[in-house]
């Protein structure tokens, strides 16, 4: 049964699923040890119940991306999936899961991003809302009218119906209420040009961490098309930076694949949640804690 895996990106709390992967999981104890070396922030403030660490995105990317490769680790064995897809920062454990990218140069690459639209955030301010249009033309209209008061743009189309805008705070509430927008949470105005100064340093890391084509088909958020090259999946993800996430695309592309299940791998409720907004018949299942492991082996790997 062909099978496509999918990575997380921001979204949710994860404070527990760190908790739950580092007690359970040799890998996740080694790569957020990295990631705490990458950020200066102890584990044990990474997987409080609290959160409030995992509050700066610059200690958040890292951590997620130490879960959900940590998690893919555990499921190696268990399955070869026939494409591989992540979510705007889960593109980095893709390309772990695709081949393509070494497993300890995923966190401090994750690391370095965090730091970057960290930075970013505090020196252009802003940040993101979701809004509901049911076509581009409607989502352009939405921005157009918003424009008038700052900078804004589509930062991502995540289902049919669901559009995401990044920018300036007085242009996201100037936002018209008929497209009922709802803050997104997340640290900045992400997957727009207020990332551009920083798109070359991110470029030059992602240089270094790729070290071959994918072995995996894998799909980037750029295009929602399969990557096969090593200087052509630089070239997405760098762009991706400061450009839209095409989910619906990637999601498109999953189903003109023939896959037959999809398996998130991570903590991903929100992420689950578009898969069924795109794919709703597609059977779906989730790897939140390593307890989701078994049933992996019971039924989505039977």
């Amino acid at each position: 049964m062909s099978t496509c895996l999918a990575f997380p990106g921001h979204g949710g709390a994860i404070a527990e699923a760190a908790y739950e992967w580092s007690r359970h999981s040799a890998h996740a104890r080694r790569l957020l040890q990295q990631a705490a070396h990458e950020t200066g922030v102890p584990v044990t403030h990474m997987t409080h119940a609290s959160g409030i660490a995992l509050r700066d995105t610059a200690v958040f990317q890292p951590c997620m991306t130490a879960i959900c490769v940590a998690a893919w680790l555990d499921l190696d064995s268990r399955l070869s999936p026939a494409l591989v897809v992540g979510h705007s920062l889960g593109e980095i454990a893709a390309c772990v899961a695709a081949g393509a990218m070494p497993v300890e140069a995923a966190v401090p690459l994750a690391a370095l991003r965090g730091r970057l639209m960290s930075r970013a955030a505090s020196e252009s301010g802003g940040a993101m809302v979701a809004i509901e249009a049911d076509s581009e033309d409607d989502a352009q209209r939405a921005v157009s009218e918003a424009r008038r008061a700052g900078q804004i743009v589509i930062a991502a189309h995540n289902a049919p119906d669901q559009w995401v805008l990044s920018g300036a705070t007085a242009a996201l509430r100037a936002v018209a209420s008929r497209f009922r927008p709802r803050l997104v949470a997340t640290g900045g105005p992400w997957h727009s040009s207020a990332l551009a100064p920083y798109e070359e340093e991110f470029r030059g890391a992602l240089d270094r961490a790729v070290e071959r084509e994918p072995r995996v088909p894998l799909l980037c958020n750029r295009t929602g098309d399969v990557v096969t090259g090593r200087s052509e999946l630089v070239t997405a993800l760098a762009e991706q930076f400061t450009h839209r996430v095409e989910w619906v695309r990637c999601m498109g592309t999953v189903e003109q694949c023939g896959i037959a299940r999809v398996i998130t791998v991570g903590p991903s409720r929100t992420l689950r949640s578009l898969i069924r907004r795109n794919l709703p018949e597609l059977p779906l299942f989730g790897i939140e804690s390593p307890a989701d492991l078994s049933q992996v082996n019971e039924g989505a790997a039977a």
